[in-house]
């Protein structure tokens, strides 16, 4: 299924960034691999971009949480 102009404007869920920095590790920190692996893994899902996968990886770290996404 295709994104809507709607899909670009909502947040990732709290799922979502958790899959995100999971593909991250299993792709050795490499945001084109993972978010290939992303695109693999989760073929339902919008896809994020490797910026938003780096992103959410810093911001995770440097806040120690998924909360502060939303």
């Amino acid at each position: 299924m295709a994104p809507t102009q709607e899909d670009h404007a909502r947040p990732f869920s709290f799922e979502e960034y958790t899959d995100m920095l999971l593909c991250y590790g299993k792709a050795n920190k490499n945001s084109r691999e993972a978010s290939r692996i992303y695109a693999e893994m989760y073929p339902d899902r919008r896809l994020p971009s490797p910026r938003t996968i780096v992103a959410t990886y810093k911001r995770s770290r440097d806040k120690g949480s998924l909360k502060s996404f939303h």
